[in-house]
């Protein structure tokens, strides 16, 4: 047996496989490109009527928070265009739900019922709400799902072969790319250097968080419910988010700890 496998020929050794570990296909790096095209062409103009144009973007006939949908599912519908294109070799491997609805379900809604609890101030001074915390949750999950359906649901998945700090940087730089107004509104030359300094780096960062924590659970709904609270932390920064937040830590990391390593599909 050890003869045999020393006398095989370098391609049939390539075919050798560990059981139940499936090796990542190669980049497809057509696909990369135009789920970054679309992603750009859909959100971009947005991003520049908003940042750029503010008085005429809230002009526009509909709520605020659908406005902000449109934008944020600039990656959403970059994805599933190319899940269609690509539909033979751009696999996906993670779902929304990583075949664990009720987990993933509880990972994203119950620190946000413990938020709800807890109250957050709509503007400095104010009192706290409680039940708007769920319909923000409820607003927040949709809209958040636009974007971690394409930066970790397909795009994550489409690198899967690059080593790990490749694929975090990679993702983390067009990240921060398609954030791109959010690099020059409102800046003069040394607010923008120091921007430069931090910013591209949080988006790698978080990128490495997400990544991990979606490579552990095949659940686009837990880099979803990470990406909600960091919005929340900038969005509503009052003592009780920031405690909730703490806690929530643990619960996270408790769940991926223990998290189901046989992954069905939705």
């Amino acid at each position: 047996m050890t003869a045999t496998l020393l006398t095989e020929t370098p391609d049939a050794m390539t075919k050798l496989e560990l059981p139940g570990i499936a090796r990542p296909p190669a980049v497809a790096w057509r696909a990369v490109a135009l789920f970054y095209v679309v992603a750009c062409a859909w959100s971009w103009p947005f991003f520049w009527l908003r940042d750029f144009h503010f008085r005429w973007f809230h002009s526009l006939p509909g709520p605020g928070f659908l406005k902000t949908t449109v934008i944020m599912w600039g990656p959403g519908i970059a994805a599933l265009v190319c899940w269609r294109v690509f539909r033979h070799s751009c696999p996906s491997r993670t779902t929304i739900t990583g075949g664990r609805p009720w987990r993933a379900l509880a990972f994203y809604f119950v620190p946000m019922a413990a938020l709800a609890i807890a109250g957050i101030p709509m503007y400095p001074g104010a009192p706290p709400v409680h039940a708007l915390v769920l319909v923000l949750a409820l607003v927040g999950l949709f809209n958040t799902l636009g974007e971690e359906l394409g930066w970790r649901g397909f795009l994550q998945d489409a690198l899967a072969s690059l080593p790990q700090y490749k694929r975090w940087t990679l993702v983390g730089a067009m990240w921060c790319g398609w954030h791109f107004s959010n690099l020059f509104v409102g800046r003069d030359a040394g607010h923008l250097i120091a921007y430069l300094a931090w910013y591209p780096l949080s988006c790698i960062v978080l990128s490495a968080v997400f990544d991990t924590a979606v490579t552990r659970s095949r659940a686009v709904l837990v880099s979803v419910t990470l990406h909600a609270w960091v919005n929340l932390l900038f969005e509503f920064p009052g003592t009780g988010t920031r405690i909730v937040f703490a806690m929530a830590i643990l619960f996270w990391a408790w769940m991926l700890r223990y998290w189901p390593q046989t992954f069905d599909s939705d």
